[in-house]
């Protein structure tokens, strides 16, 4: 299972020997268990998604998108969830999700009042902060139902 590479088009984003073994910081629209369960393409099981932080940034709407980027700044911190070692098949399917707009990078978090390590999305430099918060419950009364049409389309080609 961990030989399998992830494709080409996954460069700089989560790697496939983390499969199984390293969890993924969600703090934007994959923090939201209907988005994540379309883009896993299977439902959230009870415990696999912990409430979780991550010191040292802060999350901001994206210019001219519904969705946030992280903002690097020492005084702040993002409330987010972990999930829970995914497959590679949920890998692939996350880093299709995120891929274009974002990188991946592991940073330490906290969970459960304990530090670890997480993979975590980063903003490409092409994505531009507009200086306001972000907000997953905002967006989910506001964006989500829009949304849902766009998100099926988008995970139509994910790899399997």
């Amino acid at each position: 299972m961990f030989d399998d590479p992830l494709r080409s088009a996954d460069a700089g984003l989560i790697p496939a020997r983390a499969a199984g073994r390293a969890d993924v910081f969600l703090y934007g629209t994959l923090a939201h268990e209907e988005v994540l369960a379309v883009v896993l393409d299977r439902p959230i099981v009870p415990g696999e998604l912990v409430p979780a932080v991550l010191a040292g940034y802060r999350r901001e709407a994206a210019l001219g998108v519904s969705y946030p980027v992280l903002v690097a700044d020492p005084a702040a911190e993002v409330t987010g969830r972990l999930l829970r070692r995914p497959s590679l098949r949920e890998l692939r399917r996350i880093n299709h999700y995120e891929a274009d707009e974002y990188v991946a990078e592991e940073l330490p978090v906290s969970a459960a009042g304990l530090q670890q390590l997480a993979w975590v999305f980063l903003a490409l430099t092409a994505m531009v902060p507009t200086g306001r918060p972000w907000e997953l419950e905002a967006w989910a009364a506001t964006h989500l139902p829009g949304f849902r049409q766009r998100l099926a389309a988008w995970m139509q080609d994910a790899p399997d």
